[in-house]
């Protein structure tokens, strides 16, 4: 057989499952470092701090139905935490390895189109992306399962819309099973997260570049029902980041449109230069001063403005479609829209995620036009450095102390590092740790209102309880639009002692942010505390329809409906909370109280009293007079007449010391009176 006149050409990987093989590989060596990593930050808001709905049997259905019941409205995203807590509680190991199976997804979907499109270095291009290592915080951040997701579906729908259309070539009529199945795959990459609505704009550009020019019929007609639902879609979130996910205040307030350009125009160079050179990155950046005064800031405008006309003058097709389909997916996150983590920083690298799979192909096809005996070199040193680089990274993600000295320690003004630092420190009880890092924070930027509000929190912990009053007044001085600040201030007001200016600050937080549980269930506290039980279990409610599952909502209207002396009620919803509170003290305690004490025969339980009034008495309530009485009720109840007169002295004999009022006294003493006399408590109680 005569040889081939020239050599046909071999892509990097033949085989289709040897590629993704490859792929799986790099991604788990790179990403090793951080598979047991903890919960970080804002974390808590898609785990810990969403418990109820977690353990909530219908809170699948809920997350679907209720736009305001997280603060971003991810479905998809937040379907699977929730399915995660349902199959493997709180570890984190295969949430960490579902991240990486999921990006290793969206390199492999990668792979497939730039094959069907026919461009070079397809399989380099996708290991790029698995192993670069700007990729880290979408990958390794718990939180950023929404990031990885969203792209593997985004893409997948992009390689089905593909096949669809038969690659772009030829007029042969497109194959709607696969137009359907694209446009359902891109609605659900939405519905993890918003950054997919760049998929349909993303096929009308690709059309473009093949075709040298648009067909309405065939090329954008087809994209519009994507269209219509991404911008639906987009109208929504952007609404909901700003009052849900808190991307208002003075913050936003303060940039204008010269700044906003500024931002961008800087942004889109720094995200460059970052995926030229990775290094160094830091897991936390920061907002740098923006002048519209000073001249020089206006030279990255300058510098894209320039690009941009040389680009429409002289630049290839290829080389514009390329500009746009990297700067489409930045629009949103430079600076033009109100995000959340603009209060942080100006740039992030989750930020650039949906960007870089553009950036890949680019460099596998500069890497695939070297001669044929540089190409397998230079590919093997950019895989290497990469994978390097990226599990460098990724092991500052393997603990929360880490995690954050090195946001501090790679950050020219790490004020978010000092803040978000103390705040894991004041929950790991190292307070004066906490407080030092709280202060730093507070002189990097004096004026900064939610540092103002962490301080108020930690000194509320230390119990200098009118300090931290001041406290949360200064961050309301400063941002009166965070209900959050006016929660904390009316709590402060409440503990000490001033209910009516504490309702007034529940209130106002309740008028800025509607569905706020934690102030509904406080101002229902406080009003059952006022007396007015009515309007208290109108707040109750109100809560516990925001969080069904709720335990501490639903033992709080226990507590009031044994007030209104519905105590049937109020044992069944204690009980309902004890399943999920099973060593909350006073929650053991009242329970115990309805078991010994009531005067309906089938709501008495002399034997499990003993058992929940001992289990209370030994978590500290050896020194709780309610717990004690209530105590001294259940040895009563069963007959245990000696125990019980013995705990009923030690209960008045406490609230004398105490100085406890006369009412609360004189009701022990009848207590003591009763058992001494071998009856019942609940004989005192009718």
């Amino acid at each position: 057989m005569p040889r081939p006149a020239t050599i046909p050409y071999q892509p990097l990987v033949g085989r289709r499952w040897l590629g993704g093989l490859g792929l799986v590989l790099l991604g788990f060596l790179a990403y090793l470092p951080c598979l047991n990593g903890p919960f970080l930050w804002d974390d808590r808001n898609w785990s810990h701090g969403i418990e109820w709905l977690l353990q909530d049997p219908h809170g699948c259905v809920r997350i679907w139905t209720n736009v305001r019941l997280l603060e971003q409205y991810y479905p998809l995203t937040a379907t699977t935490v929730w399915l995660d807590y349902q199959c493997w509680g709180w570890a984190v190991f295969p949430r960490h390895v579902e991240n990486v199976m999921l990006h290793v997804s969206a390199a492999f979907f990668l792979w497939r189109l730039l094959r069907r499109l026919e461009m070079r270095g397809a399989w380099l291009a996708a290991a790029l992306l698995v192993v670069h290592p700007v990729t880290v915080e979408s990958v390794a951040w718990i939180t950023e399962r929404k990031n990885v997701l969203c792209l593997a579906l985004a893409l997948l729908s992009m390689l089905c819309w593909c096949r669809g259309v038969h690659d772009w070539k030829g007029d042969a009529a497109p194959r709607r099973g696969w137009l359907l199945l694209a446009m359902v795959l891109c609605l659900l990459a939405m519905l993890a997260k918003i950054s997919a609505c760049v998929v349909p704009p993303a096929l009308v550009v690709i059309a473009w570049w093949k075709h040298g020019g648009l067909r309405w019929q065939k090329d954008v007609l087809p994209t519009l029902p994507m269209l219509v639902m991404a911008l639906g879609l987009g109208v929504l979130i952007a609404w909901l980041e700003r009052h849900q996910a808190g991307a208002m205040g003075p913050v936003f307030d303060e940039l204008s449109w010269a700044k906003r350009m500024l931002i961008a125009s800087q942004a889109v160079w720094f995200y460059l230069v970052k995926l030229v050179w990775p290094h160094p990155l830091c897991v936390v950046y920061h907002r740098w001063s923006i002048e519209p005064g000073v001249w020089w800031q206006w030279s990255g405008l300058a510098g894209l403005l320039g690009g941009g006309f040389w680009l429409w003058k002289k630049g290839t097709r290829s080389m514009k479609a390329a500009a746009m389909l990297f700067l489409g997916p930045l629009l949103p996150v430079i600076g033009f829209l109100n995000l959340n983590g603009m209060r942080f920083a100006w740039v992030a690298d989750r930020w650039v995620y949906f960007s870089m799979p553009v950036f890949c192909a680019l460099v596998a096809c500069m890497v695939f036009r070297l001669p044929r005996r540089w190409q397998m070199i230079t590919a093997g040193i950019l895989i290497g450095g990469c994978s390097l680089l990226t599990w460098q990274q990724s092991a500052l993600y393997d603990s929360t102390e880490t995690f954050w000295q090195a946001a501090i320690r790679g950050n020219p003004h790490p004020v978010v590092g000092h803040s978000a630092y103390g705040e894991f420190l004041m929950h790991e009880g190292r307070l004066e740790e906490s407080r030092k890092h709280f202060e730093e924070a507070l002189r990097l930027e004096p004026e900064n209102a939610a540092f103002h509000c962490n301080l108020g929190s930690l000194l509320d912990v230390l119990g200098e309880n009118e300090q931290a009053r001041a406290s949360f007044a200064r961050a309301i001085e400063r941002d009166g639009s965070d209900a959050l600040f006016h929660y904390n201030h009316g709590f402060s007001l409440y503990k000490l002692g001033r209910a009516a200016e504490a309702e007034t600050s529940f209130r106002e937080a309740l008028r800025l942010q509607q569905e706020f549980f934690a102030a509904h269930h406080d101002l229902g506290n406080l009003l059952a505390a006022m007396g007015r039980l009515d309007e208290a279990e109108s707040e109750l409610n109100r809560a516990i329809a925001l969080r069904p599952t709720d335990a501490k909502a639903t033992a709080s209207l226990g507590n009031l409906r044994y007030r209104q002396g519905r105590k049937a009620e109020a044992l069944e919803l204690f009980e309902k909370a004890l399943r999920h509170l099973p060593d909350n003290m006073p929650l053991l305690s009242n329970t115990a109280r309805i078991l010994a004490t009531s005067s309906d025969a089938s709501l008495r339980n002399g034997p499990r009293a003993v058992a929940l009034a001992e289990k209370a008495a030994e978590m500290g309530g050896l020194k709780d007079v309610g717990v004690l009485s209530t105590l001294a009720a259940a040895y009563a109840e069963v007959g245990r007449f000696d125990e019980a007169v013995k705990t009923a002295r030690k209960a008045l004999q406490l609230a004398e010391e105490a100085q406890m009022p006369a009412g609360v006294i004189q009701s022990l003493r009848l207590t003591l009176q009763v058992v001494e006399a071998g009856q019942p408590v609940r004989a005192a109680e009718r």
